[in-house]
């Protein structure tokens, strides 16, 4: 997809599958060709701050997994989404 020759990347949002292993999401994002993910749930956790792949040690071996992938394949976390509660 492109604008005035600047392409857009095409990526897909985890909450269309947020009970995915992260290792699941990955190799599926690789196998249907998208060039990115949008973070919104992950192994059913919700809240990306408490997703197993991205506390404590995890998060060193998913920053190294994602670095390892192909050239070929330019996956990468393109957006990370939130939910948030508004009160007055």
């Amino acid at each position: 997809m492109t604008s005035k020759g600047f392409h857009y990347p095409l990526a897909f949002t985890t909450l269309a599958c947020p009970d995915w292993s992260w290792e699941q999401t990955v190799q599926k994002a690789v196998e249907y060709g998208y060039q990115g993910l949008e973070l919104r749930g992950v192994e059913g956790e919700m809240d990306l701050t408490k997703a197993a792949p991205f506390t404590g040690n995890r998060l060193s071996a998913t920053k190294r997994e994602l670095k390892r992938l192909p050239r070929s394949t330019p996956t990468s976390v393109r957006g990370s989404a939130t939910s948030i509660w508004l009160t007055s």
